[in-house]
């Protein structure tokens, strides 16, 4: 199995920003041969990405709603993305969850959208720092994943991939410690075969013991993913 490295661009970018880093990304994504390398741009950069000229990168979307089509508000349907040759989505991330407040149902509905179109599903979990101190790390992972889990059949596991990301390690510089990792990981693989990702502030430092974890399969990267050199760097972790 591949390992799988993604980009989260989140509201960075502007559309030829995001274009320019994605042609030179791809140059990479040509090349490989270990990894299913993407990113996912905002909305705004999604069309002019998924455009670019022999293009091997994966690109994404970071949200879809659950209905094809009506009367929602700003809100982009996974039949648009189906339509317009979008890789993957990314459903549940903590900004959602904790930001805009996102509740499980609605994030189930979301998941079981974009599995309905048969796109791929980036499906995110993860504790925060309260329900860690609580000894409820589990607890909470189980509960955000069991949902979509059971969305899941035999011809839909090859359409999911998940990222574990504890809330308070997004962006903060924290990074969980690898027991904590293998902890949360190991729990989740006895759960499905599906591939899981770690995210939360990785870095070219310390990526590569993070991957050498047993049941670690690439990770869902932030910030790092913004610049061609850090990314790149990770990249080639990957690769190698």
């Amino acid at each position: 199995m591949k390992n799988i490295l993604i980009g989260n661009w989140k509201m960075n970018l502007l559309p030829n920003e995001a274009t320019e880093l994605a042609i030179e990304l791809n140059t990479l994504a040509k090349e490989s041969k270990n990894t299913y390398f993407g990113v996912a741009p905002t909305f705004l950069s999604l069309t002019q990405t998924l455009s670019i000229k022999d293009r091997s990168i994966k690109i994404g979307a970071q949200n879809c709603h659950f209905e094809d089509s009506g009367a929602f508000t700003a809100e982009v349907s996974a039949s648009m993305l189906k339509d317009v040759n979008t890789d993957f989505v990314i459903i549940g991330h903590s900004e959602r969850r904790h930001v805009f407040s996102e509740n499980q149902e609605l994030i189930t509905n979301r998941a079981k959208s974009v599995l309905d179109k048969s796109l791929t599903l980036v499906y995110c979990i993860g504790e925060t720092l309260e329900d860690r101190e609580a000894g409820r790390t589990l607890e909470v992972v189980k509960e955000q994943l069991t949902p979509v889990l059971e969305l899941i059949n035999d011809s839909s596991i090859e359409n999911l991939i998940l990222a574990y990301e504890p809330v308070w390690a997004i962006g903060t510089g924290k990074v969980a410690s690898l027991d904590n990792i293998n902890e949360v990981h190991d729990f989740i693989a006895g759960m499905t075969t599906a591939p899981i990702l770690y995210g939360g502030s990785v870095k070219p430092g310390n990526y590569e013991e993070i991957l050498n974890l047993k049941n670690v399969s690439g990770a869902l990267v932030g910030g790092a993913s913004l610049k061609f050199d850090s990314f790149s760097e990770l990249f080639k972790i990957s690769e190698n």
